[in-house]
């Protein structure tokens, strides 16, 4: 909603993805407006670009701008909402930092852009984020694998201890025969999976309770 651009010493704004913001909402089956749009129609994308304006306004000291420049899949890039790459170009291209009178516009644009923005690393335990500098991390827990001075865990996968039955039943040997996983997992694991019967019975209970004729 609105927020009638009540001021705000920091407003921060987190995620501001491509796809993400402005919204892309699928237009319902039903909603004959999304077909035949008209003037005047309420539009999602551009509340959300008003919105996006009434932040910019609201902040009074600092403004903070984040959003997911890799993946976590595969690592590819990942660009930011059109709203903020637009404020990025018009910072870049309508100022300049001291010094650079100079300097070309785009060489100026693309200093500015630079001093705006900040690259985080993706691990919290990359060594760059313990080296001294505006992005120094003072997380504890992180600093022995940055500086690889932490102990290595035991290996997980480790070889079970065999023992031999004692006895065999004929249906234990039917079971493994019939699913050697799930064997395996509830005779050596001792895990069991049970799914609960959630399917609707075929037969319907037709009989009448024993308080039925009663309140009838």
């Amino acid at each position: 909603m609105p927020m009638r651009s009540i001021p705000f010493r920091v407003v921060c704004l987190l995620g501001m993805n491509d796809g993400v913001y402005p919204r892309q909402l699928a237009p319902l089956g039903f909603d004959l407006m999304s077909q035949k749009p008209m003037r005047g129609d309420r539009s999602r994308r551009d509340d959300d670009r008003y919105l996006f304006l009434e932040a910019l306004i609201s902040a009074q000291q600092t403004l903070y701008i984040s959003y997911i420049g890799r993946s976590i899949q595969d690592n590819s890039e990942r660009f930011p909402s059109v709203l903020v790459q637009e404020l990025v170009d018009y910072i870049g291209q309508s100022h300049y930092l001291p010094g650079d009178e100079t300097l070309t516009c785009d060489e100026s644009e693309t200093r500015v852009k630079a001093h705006i923005t900040r690259l985080h690393t993706r691990m919290p335990f990359d060594a760059q984020n313990y080296q001294p500098g505006e992005q120094q991390s003072y997380a504890r827990e992180w600093l022995p694998a940055a500086s690889q001075s932490g102990k290595a865990h035991s290996d997980f996968v480790q070889p079970l201890p065999f023992t031999m039955p004692e006895t065999l039943t004929l249906e234990s040997l039917q079971r493994f025969w019939a699913h050697p996983v799930r064997a395996f997992f509830q005779m050596r694991l001792q895990v069991n999976f049970r799914s609960e019967e959630s399917e609707i019975p075929d037969a319907e209970p037709f009989e009448l309770e024993g308080l039925t004729p009663i309140s009838t």
